[in-house]
């Protein structure tokens, strides 16, 4: 292998460890909202593991309160716009509860003429604890 291609597998390896790691939930998604690559704090979020949310639509795990958020951000994101988007959204816990917060879309990609993959955060603000059963 020559030296700058194991560089770049140095550093492709540095930062899927990073990402690992990394306390906040994140993930990968197409520009269409499948995820790619889900680090273990979003899986945690949605009581599975990273390798089973691949495939798998963020807006199916995550749903928008105004689904006018989504559609602002469909059509930036087809005008080829860069911004970071911000979407409050709500979600079951593993446990039952209802968890809310706020997914930050940042569009990403290696050439500005490549078409963005969106990194995908997720913050965490609070949660209802499950109605008791009758």
């Amino acid at each position: 292998m020559d030296q700058a291609r194991q560089e770049a597998v140095t550093w492709r390896n540095r930062a899927l460890l990073f990402f690992d790691r990394v306390a906040m939930p994140v993930a990968v998604c197409d520009v269409y909202g499948a995820v790619l690559l889900a680090n273990p704090a979003m899986a945690a979020e949605c009581g599975t593991t990273p390798g089973r949310l691949r495939g798998r639509d963020v807006l199916d795990l995550f749903s928008p309160r105004e689904a006018t958020q989504v559609e602002r951000i469909a059509q930036a994101l087809r005008l080829r716009h860069r911004s970071r988007y911000q979407v409050s959204v709500r979600w079951r816990a593993p446990g039952g509860a209802e968890r809310y917060g706020e997914l930050t879309a940042d569009p990403v990609s290696d050439t500005a003429e490549d078409t963005p993959a969106l990194l995908v955060m997720l913050r965490v603000d609070g949660e209802r604890a499950p109605s008791p059963a009758p």
